[in-house]
């Protein structure tokens, strides 16, 4: 097959991507008898002329040359022969496995390792604190409806992990050729086939309820096991603190010679829980804010202009980045266009905020958080659980100003903060201390300059000042860059602290805990991802360091 890269087509000829890679390397549309996509993106830095910028994997027929010297290119095209590649389970090692593998967490790369181990035949055995999607959706509902927080099984627990619950995201940095094996994974399990060649894929969180139990259907169909409800309470180890088994809340116990760390960021009790049994952890940076929300109209217009609303343009997307001085900077992160902003708290006493789209991406609204970073030299307490720490006071600050109902101790009917769903929302134009338009996420102007407004560090003052201080510097060159973006009725949400873990735990070139042989730090939690995709491929490589390690059968 030959790959056509670079194939641009105006957004008025979007269905006519067959005769666009045709022309591109000048033969008759007839030629072609087989068309694959390999990358689809929008270019709208035109904003009167977006255009789709496509490569594609064409199967020319007999009559005509294969050879890439004989094709009459068209300009800015590229050409290359291509072979479809396909990923292969490795070798197994030669040491014995007294035991099945334990898998702790059911999250992208929990479940992308068990996956894998269960393919290559290691009968994995996965164990999971919250529940199923169905159950753990019905947890969710009552607990946004009002209800009490499930500290086991809520946005952040339960099957899929964090990502169940948000817009589905498979961007990555990463360069990994597994990156592919993943996204074909989830297609298997059930996510639409374009997955695999748009050029921001995602799920979303209705077509991962979907994805999830059909991946999980999988493992058990392969041999592991699933556990749901399965809190690990501790690791056992042995006398050389190497791994001999977990112990579950439920007095359930597990015993194995291997278990994968795959807890994702928000398992701070079993953070804890490891600091007391003596593995090693170091602090890691990460980054805190606020969401931010516009409608999604606004958005579109920014940045398709003309052609806003067009059917073959997708609800835009933005990404943004600020510096602002020597240590900080503010930038988007995890937009959701046509999403919504959900409260994602997983602990007693604290709130927390996230972002959440369906595939389709169709409400009225976007959002996106809007973070700064945060070192160890901010953290009060400067060990390995000083970024816990410091996540949760800035959660539990928020709360309480949610349980005081409106108003924090001390503030005066002026304050800026009210309260939805949950979290304490103001508006760009109490951050920045300017007085607000008459409608909020969608105008575009600045208000005047409000003497004595409470503004500022008072419209988050959960939020140590350095990163209120940052947004509001940030916000109004932002604004310079999408028309509106620091409309003063812009709402923001807060408070966003579940950006990354906040630490991470060292592991060999073997991927085992540097101090415990048979413990295998995996994904995000452990500090070695960001995202779905590049959590999912962790949990490959982890599974793939077990299968070369060890031989089936126990």
């Amino acid at each position: 097959m030959l790959r056509i890269n670079n194939i641009r087509v105006p957004i008025s000829q979007a269905g006519d991507i067959s005769s666009a890679a045709a022309n591109a390397i000048g033969v008759n549309e007839a030629a072609i008898c087989e068309l694959r996509f390999v990358r689809k993106s929008v270019d709208a830095r035109h904003r009167q002329r977006p255009v789709l910028v496509v490569s594609v994997d064409v199967e020319l027929g007999p009559a005509n040359s294969m050879r890439i010297d004989t094709l009459s290119l068209a300009p800015g095209i590229s050409v290359e022969p291509v072979e479809s590649v396909r990923y292969d389970l490795p070798q197994p090692g030669g040491a014995p496995l007294p035991s099945r593998p334990v898998v702790i967490g059911t999250g992208p790369a929990g479940l992308f390792c068990a996956l894998t181990l269960a393919r290559a035949g290691y009968a994995p055995i996965v164990l999971d604190r919250g529940d199923s999607v169905a159950e753990r959706t019905a947890c969710v509902g009552r607990f946004w409806g009002g209800g009490q927080l499930d500290c086991d099984s809520n946005v952040q627990f339960g099957e899929g992990g964090a990502g169940t619950f948000s817009d589905g995201k498979l961007t990555t940095r990463i360069r990994d050729p597994r990156c592919a094996e993943v996204l074909r994974q989830f297609v298997a399990a059930g996510a639409p086939p374009e997955i695999e060649w748009e050029h921001l894929p995602h799920i979303g969180t209705d077509r991962l309820r979907v994805v999830i139990p059909a991946m999980t259907a999988m493992i058990r169909t392969l041999g592991g096991e699933v556990h749901f409800r399965c809190r690990v309470d501790s690791i056992v180890f042995g006398r050389s603190k190497e791994v001999t088994g977990v112990k579950c809340a439920d007095g359930r116990s597990f015993g194995t010679c291997a278990v994968v760390l795959a807890t994702g960021h928000s398992a701070r009790d079993t953070f804890e829980m490891l600091a007391r049994q003596g593995v090693e952890m170091t602090p890691k940076p990460f980054a805190v804010g606020l969401r931010i929300e516009h409608s999604q109209k606004m958005i579109d217009a920014a940045q398709y202009g003309d052609f806003a609303g067009h059917p073959a343009l997708p609800p835009a997307v933005y990404k943004l980045a600020e510096r602002i001085d020597d240590r900080r900077s503010a930038w988007s992160f995890c937009m959701c266009p046509g999403g919504s902003i959900i409260n994602a708290a997983s602990e007693a006493d604290g709130v927390v905020t996230n972002g959440m789209s369906n595939l389709a991406r169709d409400g009225r609204t976007a959002n996106s958080a809007i973070v700064v970073n945060v070192g160890h030299d901010d953290f009060a307490d400067h060990g390995p659980l000083g970024g816990v720490e410091f996540q949760r006071s800035i959660e539990r600050a928020a709360f309480a100003m949610v349980r005081a109902g409106r108003l924090p101790s001390g503030y005066g009917r002026s304050t800026p903060v009210t309260i939805r769903d949950g979290m304490p929302a103001t508006t760009v134009g109490n951050l920045l201390g300017l007085s607000p338009p008459a409608t909020a996420s969608g105008g575009h102007g600045r208000g005047p300059a409000r003497s004595g407004s409470a503004g500022g560090r008072d419209a988050a003052p959960y939020l140590p000042a350095f990163v209120t201080d940052t947004i509001a510097r940030a916000l109004p060159i932002m604004g310079r860059k999408i028309r509106g973006f620091d409309n003063p009725g812009t709402v923001l949400v807060g408070p966003e602290t579940r950006t990354s873990s906040p630490l991470r735990i060292p592991r060999g070139p073997d991927f085992q805990a540097v101090r415990n042989p048979g413990l295998y730090p995996c994904g995000e939690g452990a500090g070695y991802a960001g995202g779905i995709v590049s959590a999912a491929v962790d949990g490959i490589h982890v599974a793939e360091a077990i299968i070369t390690r060890f031989k089936p059968g126990y």
